[in-house]
Parts: structure tokens; C-alpha cells; sequence
């Protein structure tokens, strides 16, 4: 009778293991897309890996490249997408920004300083040819990119870029 009560016992223990929901796996596969924003760092075509519990105790810091949900910008618009970035600035510092993206259609007019709000971050690419450049909610951050692994000539560890090029 007891390896019955044994038996059964464990029986529920697996099935109540089994209906734990899993947590979501720390390190995340992500693709670049064609996106240029980030050359020479990172390719188009590179294969990332995320880590997304790198900011579930601190936020992200100048040169870290991270990974955004667009779902802020596109709510009601059929979800988001994922964006990638280098954060350029952080709440309470003054960033550049190109004149252009205050005055939209306004083409070489230099740039204005900007503060970055509380809860958000200022992010830019590193290509000089590129110039995307926002403002995000930091609860918009998905995770820290770390490393590349792919393709395998360019496979390696993300460093921190804290400069704006210019």
C-alpha cells in the first residue's frame, strides 16, 4: 500500500512540475536583418545573442548595444518589432541630436543638444552613413547584446562603444 501512496505521490509531484510554467531562457538568438546602422561592429547579416536579464537589476549604460521592442511606437499597428541600437545617451545627460530629427524634412542644419528624460535612453547607430538616432522608454529594452555567432569570421564578445561617430 505505501509504494501505491509512493507511487502516486510522485506522480503528482511530475504532473505539478509539469504545469510550472519554464522561464524564458537568459541568453536569446536575434538576427541583424540588413540593418547597417552598426558597421563595421556588426554586420548586416551577424547572428546575435541577447541577454535578457542583463538589465533586471540596472539599466543599460552609454556604449551598451541593445536590443528594443518597436511595440511603444506601433501599439494598435499589429505589434512590434525588434530593434538594435547603441545607447548614446543616458536620463539627465545632454546628447547631440541632427537638427532634422526635431524639424522633420530639415536637411543639414547641424545639431541641437538635447536632454535625455527620466525612464528613457538616447540611442545611435556608429555608421556615419547612418543616421538613426531616437529617444526609448527604457522599459522598451528587450536586452543587451553579447555576443556574435555568425557569421563565424566575425564571432566573438559585443565591446562597450561609448563614442558618438560623428
Amino acid at each position: 500500500r505505501s509504494m501505491v501512496v509512493r507511487g502516486l505521490a510522485f506522480s503528482v509531484l511530475v504532473l505539478a512540475l509539469m504545469a510550472l510554467p519554464t522561464p524564458e531562457p537568459a541568453l536569446k538568438a536575434y538576427s541583424m536583418n540588413g540593418t547597417r546602422t552598426l558597421l563595421p561592429l556588426i554586420s548586416p547579416d551577424s547572428r546575435l545573442l541577447v541577454d535578457k536579464q542583463a538589465y533586471q537589476g540596472a539599466k543599460p549604460e552609454k556604449g551598451d548595444i541593445v536590443i528594443i521592442s518597436t511595440r511603444h511606437a506601433t501599439e494598435g499597428n499589429g505589434g512590434g518589432a525588434h530593434m538594435i541600437s547603441r545607447v548614446a545617451g543616458i536620463a539627465g545627460e545632454r546628447v547631440p541630436v541632427p537638427a532634422g530629427q526635431q524639424n522633420p524634412g530639415g536637411e543639414g542644419q547641424g545639431y541641437r543638444e538635447c536632454l535625455v528624460g527620466e525612464g528613457n535612453i538616447y540611442l545611435a547607430g556608429i555608421n556615419p552613413a547612418s543616421q538613426m538616432v531616437f529617444f526609448a522608454p527604457l522599459t522598451s529594452v528587450v536586452g543587451r547584446v553579447e555576443y556574435v555567432y555568425w557569421p563565424p569570421s566575425r564571432a566573438g564578445r559585443i565591446p562597450v562603444v561609448p563614442g558618438i561617430a560623428d
